[in-house]
C-alpha cells in the first residue's frame, strides 16, 4: 500500500468523544492492513481518515457500520463487511505472539491458522503463556467478549514451583492489589501438588496484561507454566498446542447471543 499523507484538520473536543466502536489501530489490524503497532505508526503518519478527516490521535475510535475509514485514500470497510463469519478455538503454544504479524519475524498465532483473510485473535495471551485463544473475523463478537465489563470469565491452570501454603491460596482469593495499583479479584483453588510443584486453578473476569503472573509475583510464587483452559462459555478441550477447531453450531449460536447482549 503506497504511503499517502492526509491533511490534518483541527477537530472540536466533542468529535473525539462522539466516535463509538473500536480503536482505529484495532480496526486496521482486523482488516489485515497491518499489525496494531504498525497501524499506530500509520495513524501518526497521517495516512488514516475517518469520515474525510485526518486522524492522528491513537485513542480515536470508529464504528465500522457508520464511519467511512480510509487508509491512503482507500476505503477499508468493504474488506470487513459482507464476509461469512468464522470462529475458531486455537491452542496457542508458549513462545508465540498473539498477533497477526510481527515486524521482528517472531512466530505469531496466524502462522498456525489456515483460514480466510481478516481473521484475528480475540484478546490476547502473553508470549510465554499457552492455551485457549479465539480466532475470528467477527468484530462485533470480539468487542462483546473483550469489553464485557467483568462479565466474561477466564480460567487458567497454573503450575507453581514448590509447595504453596493453604493460607497463601486463601489470601489470593478476593482483592489483590497489583504492582500498578489496580485491583484484581481472582478465584483461586489448589488442584494438586507433588514434592516439586503445585497446580492452581485461577478464575478472573478481567483480562489485564499478564494479570495471572502478576498475582503470582505478588505472593512470591514462581510460575512454571500458565495455560488458559476456558474463556467465557468456550473450553479448550483436548486440543494440543498448535491445534485448532471450528466452533460447533451451538457455540456459533452462543456467539450471537453474546454479541447481541454486547449491543444492549
Amino acid at each position: 500500500m503506497s504511503k499517502k499523507s492526509c491533511r490534518t484538520e483541527k477537530q472540536p473536543e466533542t468529535k473525539k468523544q462522539s466516535l463509538p466502536g473500536m480503536r482505529l489501530q484495532k480496526i486496521l489490524s482486523m482488516a489485515g492492513i497491518a499489525s496494531r503497532r504498525r497501524a499506530e505508526e500509520m495513524i501518526l503518519e497521517k495516512r488514516v481518515t475517518v469520515n474525510g478527516k485526518c486522524v492522528t490521535e491513537l485513542g480515536t475510535r470508529a464504528d465500522l457500520q457508520k464511519d467511512h475509514i480510509k487508509v491512503d485514500g482507500k476505503l477499508i470497510n468493504f474488506s470487513l463487511r459482507g464476509r461469512k463469519k468464522e470462529y475458531l478455538i486455537f491452542h496457542k503454544p508458549a513462545g508465540v505472539i498473539t498477533s497477526i504479524s510481527d515486524e521482528e519475524g517472531r512466530p505469531v498465532v496466524m502462522d498456525y491458522i489456515k483460514a480466510g483473510e481478516g481473521m484475528f485473535p480475540v484478546g490476547r495471551l502473553d508470549f510465554n503463556s499457552e492455551g485457549l485463544l479465539i480466532i475470528t473475523n467477527d468484530g462485533d463478537f470480539c468487542k462483546a467478549m473483550t469489553d464485557a465489563s467483568g462479565q466474561i470469565e477466564r480460567v487458567y491452570e497454573v503450575k507453581i514451583r514448590g509447595k504453596v501454603e493453604k493460607d497463601i491460596v486463601s489470601k489470593m482469593n478476593g482483592r489483590v492489589r497489583l504492582d500498578d495499583g489496580t485491583i484484581s479479584k481472582p478465584v483461586v483453588k489448589m488442584r494438586r501438588e507433588t514434592e516439586k510443584n503445585t497446580w492452581l486453578s485461577v478464575s478472573l473476569k478481567t483480562g489485564r496484561n499478564r494479570e495471572v503472573r502478576r498475582i503470582m509475583d505478588k505472593f512470591r510464587l514462581t510460575t512454571v507454566r500458565l495455560k488458559r483452559i476456558k474463556y467465557g462459555p468456550y473450553s479448550i478441550g483436548t486440543l494440543t498446542p498448535g491445534e485448532y477447531r471450528k466452533f460447533t453450531a451451538d457455540e456459533v449460536r452462543i456467539a450471537g447471543e453474546i454479541t447481541e447482549k454486547g449491543r444492549q
